[in-house]
């Protein structure tokens, strides 16, 4: 879960109403200390669409850790890689370590391609500093690829049959396979961890012992952990898109999805609104279609979808693949259609798809939903299997058999705003894990922490996987946080881009300002006005 770089390309500076807070000169000290870090030009081995993308050069070094931090040996360590791209603006006020999410998505590679314009924000005075989450190198890990309704609710489909007859053994072969093959680092591989790596990358920087933090996503959870564990050593901490750390480290991400359903709606104001000549969805009806009406006629589909057992006799689909018929097909379509709802550039391929689920027209929705044979091109080979290796073992959760995940998955279905059924098996697999991690997140230490500089939390409300609920409790924990709301869509802060809120960030990490409370900053303009702007409709 990370944010588009085509995005941030775009990004401008405007302003935002702000408090000013105490704020030390740090300038001084950091130019009073000197880095451990060897520093050279960037030579790593990065695909061509990387270096397509990249747009200066870049600095990179690497940094010895313990492999274990709660039994370390100098003969136990891991190479961190990390990559820069520096300040250029004075005075250098620092460097913002970033992680883009996942978990285990490579910051290495979003800094190598996102770092001038994230730079931009702070306008030039920090270095960026990306950094890839502990695995095993950069290679893969040889794991397995393995009456419902009202218009304000999406029928879902009941997973449960799912989970019981087919995800509990595939779940089990994938952990058994991880076991078997990561045996050096398996149990190492946690948010803890990472905590500590991040701690050993701002000591190793020398400047002036604190950490300057921007983190997306599962990089929300990361900062609340570094938080949590390491209270007086925040400068600057940005939580951007949260996940609720308690959630995700006890019971398997059950409130991710309570925005999903609004998200997709809003699609529908922002379609309707467009026009025919954008959104092809605002003539379903002809020229009066509202919102409700594209709405009602989803929910009419999804209605017969979940009350068929069998697969619709011309859909063409094969029964294999579709074991519970049309209400296997409504977990496919939820999927895809969440997956849409990232970025706003998405619209133009959500929109054709919602079309093709009105009119049944199976062949072409099939041919959106199944992933692409065409690989893209990465430079960290780990990172589809570290978002397992990471989540899985900062887990408490497991089950000794299927029904063990009975409430878990009622749970899920009750919080997730019609969309439960979207993703349960991409975080219910964590149920069989073998690894336990040698450090586990301090779900008690989450709870009400006292940072030493008060930690800016940023949500959108239209996001698909990171609802605003998450972020006002993690500021309930976080004492003297703020919270600052974003009415772009997407996931992430700079997808749908606002000047209000990258100004509100550079006062942050500028000058030490939050905004004032219950400050909302909207969208520089509409959804399909950006893509009109970047030449897309």
């Amino acid at each position: 879960m990370k944010p588009s770089n085509a995005a941030l390309c775009s990004l401008l500076l405007g302003s935002a109403q702000a408090v000013a807070l105490p704020n030390g000169d740090v300038a001084s000290l950091i130019s009073s200390r000197s880095s451990t870090l060897d520093w050279a030009p960037c030579d790593l081995d990065f695909p061509d669409t990387i270096k397509a993308a990249m747009t200066e050069e870049m600095d990179c070094a690497t940094l010895k850790v313990p492999l274990d931090y709660t039994s370390p040996s100098p003969g136990k360590t891991i190479e961190l890689q990390l990559i820069r791209t520096n300040a250029n603006k004075k005075p250098f006020k620092g460097s913002v370590l970033y992680n883009p999410g996942g978990p285990g998505a490579s910051g290495v590679e979003e800094i190598a391609q996102a770092g001038p314009p994230l730079r931009h924000i702070f306008g030039g005075q920090f270095s960026l500093i990306g950094f890839d989450p502990r695995a095993d190198e950069t290679q893969p890990s040889n794991s397995s690829t393995l009456s419902r309704r009202s218009t304000d609710v999406l029928p879902q489909f009941d997973t449960w049959k799912l989970t019981k007859n087919v995800d509990w053994e595939t779940w089990g072969d994938y952990a058994d396979k991880c076991f078997e093959n990561q045996q050096k680092i398996g149990q190492h591989i946690n948010t803890p961890f990472v905590a500590r790596d991040m701690l050993s990358i701002v000591d190793a920087l020398g400047e002036d012992g604190k950490l300057r933090y921007w983190g997306v996503s599962y990089g929300t959870v990361l900062g609340h952990v570094f938080a949590s564990m390491f209270p007086d050593r925040i400068d600057r901490m940005l939580l951007d898109s949260v996940l609720l750390a308690d959630d995700y480290a006890t019971s398997g991400w059950i409130t991710s999805q309570r925005d999903t359903k609004d998200a997709l709606f809003h699609f529908f104001d922002e379609c309707v609104e467009a026009g025919p000549s954008a959104c092809s969805l605002a003539n379903y009806s002809g020229s009066d279609t509202t919102a409700k009406d594209l709405r009602d006629a989803l929910v009419n589909v999804f209605d017969e979808l979940g009350n068929n057992y069998t697969l619709p006799s011309d859909s063409g689909l094969s029964e294999d693949r579709f074991p519970y018929g049309g209400e296997s097909i409504l977990q496919l379509l939820k999927f895809t259609m969440l997956k849409y709802l990232y970025n706003p550039r998405s619209y133009l391929t959500l929109d054709p798809f919602v079309s093709n689920i009105l009119n049944y027209n199976w062949a072409e929705i099939l041919k959106v939903s199944t992933p692409s044979e065409d690989k893209v091109q990465v430079w960290n080979k780990g990172s589809n299997d570290a978002v397992a290796g990471i989540s899985c073992s900062d887990s408490s959760f497991r089950a000794e058999s299927p029904e063990d995940l009975y409430s878990i998955i009622r749970a899920n279905s009750y919080q997730s705003s019609s969309f439960g059924d979207a993703s349960i098996g991409a975080h219910q697999h964590c149920s069989r894990w073998r690894f336990d991690a040698a450090e586990r997140i301090d779900a008690n230490k989450l709870r009400s922490v006292n940072t030493s500089f008060p930690v800016f939390i940023i949500n959108g409300i239209y996001d698909p996987v990171t609802p605003a609920s998450s972020a006002w409790e993690t500021s309930v924990r976080l004492k003297k946080s703020r919270v600052l709301l974003h009415e772009g869509v997407g996931h992430g802060s700079v997808n749908h881009p606002s000047k209000c809120i990258n100004e509100a960030i550079k006062k942050y990490f500028v000058d030490g300002e939050l905004p004032e409370l219950g400050t909302v900053c909207k969208p520089d303009m509409s959804a399909y006005d950006y893509l009109k702007v970047n030449g897309l409709v």
